[in-house]
């Protein structure tokens, strides 16, 4: 479990592989969005906040988003949240289930 402390400032990172006709292939063009639920279930009215890529990685590939208080993308309360990451790519658009982050 990913874990942070509240008051802190930092880049989330989740794992993202993809493959294309059974290749790696670099998702790092595609949109990334992140959103965070108290609950394992993803709500229908989200809110989905502007991930990034993290530079020079290779497979597996990572999405993050900056968590925190301002300036952070997104401040979670403390407690257990589950992250989602949603990749826009041409024709797909995945959402991924990235697992529990533990904001301390």
């Amino acid at each position: 479990m990913l874990e942070i402390q509240s008051q802190s400032v930092e880049f989330v990172r989740f794992p993202v592989t993809a493959t294309k006709a059974g290749a790696a292939y670099d998702p790092t063009a595609d949109t990334v969005k992140v959103t965070f639920s108290e609950t394992e279930t993803l709500a229908a009215d989200a809110t989905w906040h502007d991930g990034s890529w993290e530079a020079g990685v290779g497979c597996p590939w990572f999405a993050r988003c900056l968590v925190g208080p301002s300036p952070g993308v997104v401040e979670l309360t403390a407690g257990t949240w589950w992250a989602f990451v949603k990749i826009t790519d041409s024709p797909e658009v995945p959402v991924i289930k990235a697992g529990p982050l533990e904001v301390a």
